[in-house]
């Protein structure tokens, strides 16, 4: 059947009002990403609005025109991270096409072709790819991982389909059955990798260094329309409670008033305390960098590389979160951390690193963490040191005598001048047990640690920039470990517990941490 006949053929099997979001989706954050009469919000590479006729709207669906101009992917003019996809799907006989999500680059070739994951569209049952193997068939990730599902898609039937795309966890349903369901770091995912032979891409597209992208619309064999293109942006942040705390975790973008580069606890209130203790655009428990003792890198993102490498969130439960990061580009660090609530007033945080190679310049390999304080009248951590006596580290400056070693630690490791590293400045103080505390009003932030041999503090006075009325300046009250000789492919744990309460002295902070660690 010629491609017009077919155009006409879609228009009889469309309904008269598709493409809309009821208030419920509106409510939940549903945005259409096709209105159903014009190919606004779309656009072939980097032109728009997008050629024609390559693309038409008939009836009010997105209708590829094979014969009908240069054969270009259709990409959305916005880009997005992690999400939720919809969309309706029709193929005529033999006829393949796609849906491209994490676009990691675009190549010019016989045409425009973007490097992504792929979601496969074509017609089960006579399209010579998608008969060639099950990676080729519908509702698969095109070349990696077959689909799971109970028949093949059919032509001239209308399909429905799903793509969740959440940190490296990929999920794709085809009418109503889940049939993909992989994780892109997982011994799994590797080995479906291993045996496909797009070598060019696929090492990239475990990776995903990059994660904001448009959503691509593929043209490819034949005739294929696409109608009630929805999508969801998946949250940036995830609201915890138990009854006398509150938490807010985020990931490292842009989230009101929260500056992008920040990620960790956003902030933390009780029902006597609206306050936040941390710094609002800032945050707490701040997964802030990598280092190896090598010279501070020119470019911050480098150095700052946790805060800037694509980093998603996953709300567990009511009271437990998730943050995941792939390897980072340089250090090439995966890591996941879990943030959960107990009652009454206990955040619970387990961090998970694993680091993907050894090339550390020290053969070591420093991760730290910054908690941006707002605006504490005692900038102090206090903790205890031998024989049991309380010591009190309130930096001078930043980076000087910043970092506290436990009793029984070797030589801090040999690193590269610089005195805005707080790392690299070591205290004549030293902790003998694994916790510290400070004051912020009537309230006490106390951190209390799972021994670990690798664990240093630090502090530094104005690490969180000048308080609002410009008369002082901020403390970080931080954390680190320092590992020695990492190993790739071994995780490297730390667990922690943060307390947020009414001060009630020393003995009570006491009882806290021997509630935690016995």
């Amino acid at each position: 059947m010629r491609p017009v006949l077919l155009l006409a053929a879609f228009a009889a099997l469309l309904p008269a009002q598709p493409n809309t979001l009821t208030p419920a989706e509106i409510q939940a954050g549903w945005q259409l990403l096709f209105n159903g009469h014009s190919l606004a919000g779309w656009r072939w590479a980097t032109e728009s609005p997008a050629p024609t006729p390559s693309w038409a709207v008939v009836n009010s669906a997105l209708v590829t025109t094979p014969g009908q101009g240069k054969a270009v992917y259709l990409l959305t003019e916005a880009s997005f991270t992690d999400f939720e996809l919809t969309f309706s799907w029709h193929a005529s006989p033999g006829a393949n096409s796609g849906i491209k999500y994490r676009i990691q680059s675009i190549a010019e070739k016989a045409r425009l072709e973007p490097t992504g994951l792929e979601y496969q569209i074509t017609d089960d049952v006579s399209n010579p790819d998608s008969l060639s193997t099950p990676r080729h068939s519908s509702g698969a990730l095109y070349d990696y991982v077959p689909p799971r599902r109970s028949a093949p898609a059919a032509p001239n039937v209308w399909h429905h389909s799903r793509i969740v795309a959440h940190g490296l966890h990929i999920e794709h349903w085809l009418d109503g059955e889940k049939v993909v369901d992989v994780d892109l770091d997982s011994p799994a995912a590797e080995a479906s990798f291993a045996e496909s032979k797009r070598t060019e891409s696929k090492v990239i597209l475990r990776r995903q260094a990059r994660r904001d992208s448009p959503i691509a619309l593929q043209i490819h064999d034949g005739v294929v329309a696409f109608r009630d293109i929805k999508l969801r942006p998946l949250p940036l942040t995830a609201q915890l409670a138990v009854s006398q705390l509150a938490a807010l975790i985020g990931s490292n973008v842009t989230f009101g008033a929260h500056r992008a580069g920040y990620n960790g606890v956003f902030a933390l209130s009780t029902p006597t305390n609206s306050a936040n203790p941390f710094v609002p655009a800032l945050a707490g428990v701040n997964l802030e960098h990598y280092f190896d003792g090598r010279p501070r890198p020119a470019d911050a993102r480098v150095f700052f590389e946790p805060r800037h490498a694509p980093m998603s969130l996953r709300q567990l439960s009511p009271t437990a979160a998730e943050l995941i990061q792939a390897p980072t580009p340089v250090f090439g660090v995966a890591s996941t951390t879990r943030f959960e609530l107990k009652e009454p007033y206990y955040l619970d945080v387990a961090y998970r690193a694993t680091p993907t190679h050894t090339n550390f310049t020290n053969n070591f390999l420093g991760i730290f963490w910054a908690s941006y304080m707002n605006a504490p009248e005692d900038k102090s951590i206090y903790f205890r040191g031998p024989q049991s006596r309380w010591q009190q580290l309130a930096t001078q400056l930043h980076g000087r005598d910043a970092s506290v070693l436990a009793v029984d630690a070797p030589a801090p490791p040999p690193a590269a001048e610089d005195p805005a590293s707080l790392y690299r400045n070591a205290s004549p103080l030293r902790y003998a047990e694994p916790f510290f505390y400070g004051r912020i009003g009537d309230m006490v932030l106390i951190y209390i640690f799972r021994p670990n041999p690798y664990l240093r503090f630090a502090q530094s006075p104005s690490g969180g920039g000048v308080t609002p009325a410009g008369d002082d300046t901020n403390p970080a009250w931080d954390f680190q470990l320092l590992i020695p000789n990492p190993k790739a492919n071994r995780e490297y744990p730390l667990d922690l517990r943060v307390v947020y309460k009414p001060w009630a002295g020393r003995a009570d902070v006491l009882s806290e941490v021997k509630k935690f660690l016995r």
